[in-house]
Formats: structure tokens, sequence, C-alpha cells
């Protein structure tokens, strides 16, 4: 061009200074016609550029090592893709444009990069669910799994995590696991930590579990020592015992906790030194040890056990005496000297023993033993003894207002005489013990004369008569149960959930189980639905199933049931038996709102599924509008962690089941 003219000429002044700079990025375009779009387009690339190696260049010195830690990028293209269009939607100012899903990702990467340098807080049970339903169409980074990883360990029974990690790779697993047990600074995601790598076998050092246990936050201690199993942590607790200089805590129920971890690792090695070490503590900590004793009795010497009956009466000395029992080393002496005991427990444990062996017990001290013994068990020993009676002795003691023990009596008759007593037992029963009444009143009034009889009869009240009627009534189904028939199943009708304080109830449902048939599972589980009762109502439910049994039995029923712990009780007994089709009943129950039922269910289905059936059953689970994080939690343990966690997590889940 010859003649550019002024505006021109300014034009290539400005480009000849700019390129003799060198101080500015410029670049040519060979046409105009587009020339603001491709301003924008380059600059936008040179920033994103600039803002990827600033990004990389801060990021090596920022990043906290990992021990152990594989290598991995800080950014995949995924990434710089999303930063490209998020930088492009700012720049054309479309920020309300930007797709949900770009949003999510974008807040993972965000969080994950703020964790590297500050510790705050974690994704929540939504965040990390939601980020579970996209995790086919995302590869996450190192960054991105260890905060991910981290957030499921505050709460891991509602966030899955597992599915961001290849489950081949478990030294990663391992060693981000190391990593958070010793420098995360939250406690929770500390101990999970441990408490996963000690269930597969993970060595700790002696400083980790004095910084474990010496937390000030630390709420789980006692959890930690009773993990500690023998004999890896002997000489660890040992010197935690005897020196505790370390520990930066105080706590009169922890350092018990050692003391009794430690005798129960004592155990292990000299079981008759422990034993007698356990015969010096104080008394007020004996059912502090009774348990622990309990496990371990059987291993202590017969010689050890008889020679600490000289020493104690307590609750210990009780449990020497069942032990010798069950080794057929419980002599007449020993009973006699444990019936000389202050304590009520051994004092009832020797009569009772005694009155096997045949001896003869003053009927008085029977009758205050009883007094001072708790409800279930005041009349166990006045049974016992008049058991021993023959049936002239007894025959006619059974009347109303004859005697304090008259229902002990009909009882003994009912049980012990039954074929010459069913002709009064059954008339009874079928009149409610009316015509008892009647003819005890009438042999009273010949006995003291109508007067009398009438003031005497008259100091009964009505609740104490009701209460009294009740015994008399156990005591008939008593020896309907040990000696009757089908045809007796009427009486156990009659009277379930009809007696005073339901003290007959136990009598009558073991008469179902006995001679019940199939077509009574359905009144049994109607009156499981009236128990107010939860025993009495898992007692009925085992009734029902015992005598309609099976895949075709009242188990379809039970499962359709509204009454939670019906269905809970259903479930732990649909585990035992072997059926495919058990398994649309289980998928159905995994959308229950009892948080027991959908556990137990899912504990009952990873059995009859393989791994990949499991990955679909969660694909469909995870898919639908609605649906518990639980159950996304548990089965995202079970296939996507290392196959040592996975039969850890199994166990753990199998645990929710309850052996019927």
């Amino acid at each position: 061009m010859d003649d550019p003219g002024e505006q021109l000429n300014k034009v290539l002044g400005f480009r000849k200074w700019l390129i003799k700079s060198k101080k500015f990025f410029y670049k040519e375009f060979k046409e105009t016609s587009n020339g603001e779009k491709l301003i924008y387009d380059n600059l936008l690339q040179y920033l994103l550029n600039l803002e990827q190696q600033n990004y990389q260049s801060k990021n090596k010195q920022s990043v906290r090592a990992t021990k152990g830690k594989s290598k991995g990028k800080t950014l995949n293209e995924s990434h710089k893709d999303l930063f490209f269009d998020i930088n492009l939607s700012v720049q054309e100012d479309k920020i309300d444009q930007i797709k949900f899903w770009k949003r999510a990702r974008l807040m993972l990467i965000a969080k994950s990069w703020f964790d590297q340098v500050y510790e705050s807080d974690f994704l929540g049970n939504h965040d990390i669910n939601l980020l579970f339903t996209n995790r086919k169409n995302w590869s996450f980074t190192n960054e991105e799994k260890h905060y991910i990883f981290k957030s499921m360990l505050e709460k891991p029974g509602f966030r899955p995590a597992w599915f961001c990690f290849d489950t081949s790779n478990s030294k990663f697993i391992i060693d981000l696991l190391e990593t958070l047990l010793y420098k995360c600074t939250d406690y929770t995601i500390r101990y999970n930590s441990f408490d996963i790598l000690n269930n597969i076998g993970h060595n700790f050092n002696d400083d980790i579990l004095i910084n474990l246990i010496s937390d000030s936050e630390n709420t789980y201690r006692t959890s930690i020592i009773n993990k500690l199993e023998p004999p890896k942590y002997h000489q660890f607790l040992l010197n935690l015992k005897n020196d505790n200089s370390k520990v930066t805590f105080s706590g009169s129920d922890f350092y018990k906790n050692i003391i009794l971890v430690n005798s129960k690792l004592n155990f292990t090695i000299n079981p008759d030194k422990e034993f007698n070490n356990l015969l010096t503590i104080p008394n007020e900590d004996v059912e502090t040890y009774t348990h622990l004793l309990k496990a371990n009795i059987k291993n202590v010497k017969s010689d050890t056990l008889k020679q600490s009956l000289n020493f104690i009466d307590h609750r210990f000395k009780e449990l020497v005496l069942k032990e010798l029992e069950s080794r057929s080393e419980l002599t007449l002496d020993i009973l006699k000297d444990a019936f000389g005991s202050d304590t009520v427990s051994i004092k009832r444990y020797a009569i009772s023993k005694l009155l096997d062996y045949g001896e003869d017990i003053d009927i008085s001290v029977i009758e205050e033993i009883s007094k001072k013994s708790v409800f279930d068990r005041s009349e166990f020993l006045l049974l016992k003894y008049y058991s021993k009676k023959n049936y002239e002795q007894i025959k006619d003691k059974y009347f109303w207002y004859d005697n304090k023990h008259s229902a002990i009596f009909y009882e003994v008759l009912a049980a012990n005489f039954y074929d010459k007593f069913k002709k009064q037992l059954r008339k009874d029963l079928n009149s409610n013990f009316n015509t008892l009444q009647i003819e005890s009143k009438r042999k009273l009034e010949l006995k003291r004369g109508a007067e009398i009889a009438g003031i005497l009869i008259t100091r009964f009240k009505q609740d104490t008569i009701e209460y009294l009627k009740s015994k008399y009534i156990k005591g008939a189904l008593k020896g309907i149960l040990k000696n009757g028939s089908k045809l007796d199943v009427k009486f156990a009708k009659k009277y379930l959930l009809n007696t005073e304080y339901g003290i007959a109830d136990d009598i009558c449902i073991k008469i179902f189980s006995k001679f019940g048939e199939r077509k009574d599972a359905d009144y049994l589980l109607e009156k499981s639905i009236e128990a107010e009762n939860a025993f009495k109502k898992i007692d009925l439910i085992k009734s029902a199933l015992i005598i309609s049994p099976g895949i075709r039995g009242i188990i379809t029923k039970l499962l359709k049931s509204t009454d939670q712990d019906i269905l809970s009780i259903a479930l732990d007994y649909y585990d035992t038996i072997k059926s495919k089709s058990k398994i649309k009943y289980l998928k159905a129950l995994l959308l229950s709102g009892n948080d027991s039922i959908r556990i137990k269910s899912l504990a009952i289905l990873v059995t009859l599924l393989s791994s990949n059936q499991l990955r679909r059953l969660l694909d469909q689970y995870s898919s639908k509008k609605s649906y518990y994080y639980d159950v996304v939690a548990w089965i995202d343990k079970l296939i996507y962690s290392p196959s040592n966690i996975s039969q850890m997590y199994l166990n753990q889940l199998r645990k929710s089941l309850n052996t019927l």
C-alpha cells in the first residue's frame, strides 16, 4: 500500500512498537470478517493454558505428601474440557446455562483441591450419593478419590465411596487408610480408618495406638482397647497398664477396661493364675468381671476351682459351682458348704441341688429363700420341694383357700400325677376354675363354719383372686404341656393372653409349638399383633413358624405384615430357607421405611446373588426416583472394595440377622 494514510500509519507504527518491545503477546489475522470471535477465542485459550501452567506449578508445592500414594494426574482431559466450558460461560455471561453435572463436578474439584491445603467440611450424605449416581461417566483423580473416601469415613453407613477405586489396587487403599489414620485431624475418620485396618490384620505401632487413645476428643477408647486382640497387643496393653505416663488423659473407667482386656489376655496364657488374681478384686467390681470369668472358667483346673470355694462368697462362687456341676464334680460336701452362704443366689442354687440329691431341707428355709428371690424364681424351689412328695401326701391340698401353696400343689398334681388328676384338671380349665372356687368355698365352710369362712373369703381382694386363678391355670396348662395331646390345644387358645400379668402365656405358646397344627399358625399371628410385649411377640411368631414351616408356610403372610417387629422375625427365619423365589420379596423390602428391615433383607440377598447380579441390583436400585442411602452404601462396600475388606463388610452385614 503506497499511501496508507494517517490512521493506518498509526496502526502500523503501533505494530512495529509491539514487535520491538517483545513484552506482549500478539498474533496476525488474515481476515477481518470474524475478527472479534478470533480475538476472543485465542485470548481465552491463552488464559486457559496460562491457568493450567500456574495450577500445576502451585500444586507441586501445596499437595501434601501421601505415604505410598499412587501417582495420578491432577487434571484429566474431562477436567480441561470442563474448565474450558466454564470459562466460556463466564466470559459470555451465561453462568445460568451451566448444566447440572458440570456444576457438580466443579464442586467436587474445588472441594478436593481445597482439602489438600485445609481440612474443612466433607461431602454430606446427599452430595456423595449424588456423585455416586454419575460414577460411570467420570474418571476420578487421586485428590478426588482421597476427598470422597474421607467424606465416607465420616459417616460410612450412608455414604458410598469405594466405587471410585480400582479394587485390584489394594495397596493404594491401604496407604490411603494409613495416611488418614496418621494425619487426619478428624477423629471419627481416624477411628474408622483404624477399624478397617484392624479388621484386615494390619499391624499398628505403639506410638499410633497411644496417639489414638490419648486424643482428647476420643469417644472410642474402650472400643479401641477391646479390638486389640491377643496375643499381638498383649505387651502393649501390659505396658499401658503398668505405665500410663504417655497417655494424656485420665479416667477410671478406661483403666478398668485396660485391666479387663489384660485379664482376658492373661487367661489365654495361664488361666489358673489369672483366675486366682480375679479372686482378689473388690466385691464392688465382681459384676464387671463376671462375663469375663464365664467365658474363661472352662480352662481353669478343677483343683483350682475347688480351692477357691474357701475364699469367696459372691457371684464368682455360683459360677464355680455350676462349672463343677458341668464336670460332674459337684459333691454333696461342696453343696452343704454352699448351703451356708449368705448370698441368696448361692444358697438357692445349693438348696436346688441338695433336693436333687434327695436331701431333706426344712420347708421354712425354702420359704424364706423364696421370699428373697425375684418373681420368676420365687416358687421354683417350692415346686421342686413338693414334687418330691407322693400322691397321697398332696392329693387334698390343692383347694382354694386351703393353704398358701395350694396353686403349687395343683401344678405338681397336674404334672406328676396326670392320669389320676386329668378329669379334675379338664373340668377346671373348661369352667375357668370357677367350679374349683365354689368347691373350695364349700370345703372351707365345712372345715371352719359358714360365718368364719365368709370372713376369711372377704379378705381376698378381687385382684388377688384373679391372680390366684391365673396361677392355677398356669399349673393346669403345665400338666397339659407335659402329658396332653393335640386335642388340648383348645385350652392354649382359650387362655393365651388371658391371664393376670400373662403368667400362663409362655406355657400356652409351648403347647402350640408341641401340639399345634399348620392351621393354628394364623391364630398365633393374630395374637402376635395383639401382644404388647416384644419378647412375647417374638415367641408367638417363632411358634407359628414351627407348626407352619417352609416357603409355603406362614412365612408368606409374615413377609406381608406391616408390623415391623413381625417382619424382622420373619426375615431371620427367611434366611434359613433355601429358595430362589425369595429374591423378589427381598428386593421389594429394600425400599422399606424401616432401617432394620432393609438391612436384614440385603443381608439375605447378598448370599443369593452373584457379583454381577449385585452390580445390576445396585444400578436398578440407585436409578429409582427415591431410594435409601444405607442400601447403596452397603452394596458399594461389598462390590467395589478389595476382597479382604469386602469379606469384612459381608461378615458385619450378616450380623444384622438373628439366629432363631
